[in-house]
């Protein structure tokens, strides 16, 4: 049996503390077997008769105590009562028939208990602490583990620091923490509070009767809860006590009655809501989100509106039906232009703007539209080419889907792109196929910062 050293206070002021020695808990056991075997008479200690048939126990040591039959006290101040106990170590104390105290300080109180470790407690029959200065309270209680505690019939806890309340409570990690009957604290530094709740991902915290926190840094709070995923977080009971509040994706959340959230980052909040794809966010009470990078208010059948929407001022702002109205009443003021060969209409909006083709749209003083659904957007804009789209003032687009964003930016040729205040893009698609048709580079001629320039085919800037 090993035993921690452990430094002793000094229990006299003014006398110099004794030095640290090896664990005395072997040294104390083998002497007290052996006095036991040669039936040595006590020394300046104490044997008691309790049992009326004058059979005491060995006592050995200054103020040593035994006290039933087979009973040993070996070292000063230590107390064995009880038939078969065993107080071996200084101040140990053994309380109990085949209780065992072995170490400096241990104490055993209870049939078949054992403290084994210096200021370790086992109370309770059958508990047992046998790590330095590790408790055990209750019947068949066990802490193993420096400093562990075990509180509660049949609680367990093995590893360092680590704490077990409630009937047969088990913390299994270093630093893990479980309170409730039949809760379960297995990962590193995890915590299980509530009656059969379960903590096995290390750093994870489950709360609530049933609650179960299975990934790493993951938390469960709510009855039946589940946080299965890496940094999941899952909070809310479960409805009727039958549809658990479920987060099994990584990273992701799942906040309500029943709400799931499978994807990976992805959020549920609301009872029964459920983020099924990654990055995706149902919002509210049945909402289903069921596309990547989506955000769902409502499932089919069940919509929603979405109310007090400011007006958006950004390109991927929403917008709301206030600046729809506006964009209506310009639409009943626009110069209407027919396409000879297309099918639809071409409209411009502004003083002196022009469009011409099917789809084709000018908005804006002195803008031009030319080409199949060629789209300008701004003062002097111009977008030339089936596709072609000019957004900001005096920008320029020519060429089939050729795109120019930001005031004063051009983009000329198949599929370039300008994007930014002053960015020109000039040239084509790089498009190489080798002689079996795989194709070796597809890449559109691109300026994407202010005052970028980007030439030649394919070119980036």
């Amino acid at each position: 049996m090993s035993v921690s050293k452990r430094p002793r206070a000094n229990r006299n002021p003014g006398i110099p503390a004794r030095p640290n020695h090896a664990p005395r808990a072997p040294l104390y056991l083998a002497l007290a077997t052996a006095l036991a075997m040669l039936s040595a008479p006590a020394m300046a200690a104490d044997t008691c008769d309790t049992t009326g048939t004058g059979s005491p126990g060995v006592a050995v040591g200054q103020d040593a105590l035994a006290c039933g039959d087979g009973s040993i006290a070996a070292g000063a101040g230590a107390s064995a009562i009880g038939s078969n106990s065993t107080a071996a170590g200084e101040d140990a104390t053994a309380v109990g028939s085949d209780s065992t105290a072995a170490g400096e300080d241990a104490t055993a109180i209870g049939a078949e208990s054992t403290a084994a470790g210096v200021e370790t407690t086992a109370l309770g029959a059958n508990s047992t602490a046998s790590s330095e200065g590790s408790t055990a309270v209750g019947a068949a209680s066990s802490a193993v583990g420096t400093q562990a505690s075990a509180f509660g019939n049949g609680s367990v806890a093995e590893g360092d620091s680590t704490v077990a309340i409630g009937g047969a409570a088990a913390a299994g990690a270093d630093y893990a923490t479980a309170v409730g009957g039949l809760s379960n604290a297995s990962g590193f530094n995890s915590t299980a509070v509530g009656n059969s709740t379960s903590a096995t991902g290390s750093s994870s915290t489950a709360v609530g009767s049933d609650a179960s926190a299975d990934g790493d840094n993951s938390l469960a709070s709510g009855q039946g809860a589940i946080a299965s995923g890496t940094n999941s977080v899952a909070v809310g009971g479960a409805l009727a006590g039958l549809i658990a509040t479920e987060a099994s994706g990584d990273y992701s959340t799942a906040v309500g009655g029943g709400a799931w959230s499978p994807g990976t980052n992805s959020t549920a909040l609301g009872n029964f809501a459920e983020a099924l794809a990654a990055n995706s966010v149902a919002l509210g009470a049945d909402s289903v989100a069921d596309r990547a990078d989506s955000v769902s208010v409502g499932s089919a059948g069940g919509e929603r509106q979405i109310t007090n929407v400011a007006a958006g001022t950004e390109l991927t702002d929403a917008v709301n039906v206030d600046q729809l109205n506006e964009v209506a009443k310009v639409a009943e003021y626009t110069s209407r232009f027919f396409d000879a060969t297309g099918e639809g209409e071409a409209f411009a909006a502004g003083q002196e703007a022009t469009a011409s083709g099917s789809d084709a749209y000018a908005e804006g003083d002195y803008s031009t539209a030319t080409g199949s659904a060629s789209t300008a957007l701004g003062e002097g804009s111009s977008a030339f080419g089936s596709g072609a789209f000019a957004l900001g003032q005096f920008s320029t687009a020519s060429g089939y889907n050729a795109s120019a964003v930001g005031n004063n930016a051009v983009a000329s040729g198949s599929g370039s792109e300008a994007n930014g205040d002053s960015s020109t893009a000039v040239g084509g698609t790089l498009y190489v196929e080798d002689a079996e048709g795989n194709v070796l580079f597809d890449q559109n001629t691109v300026a994407n910062e202010v005052g970028a320039t980007a030439t030649g085919a394919g070119a980036q800037a």
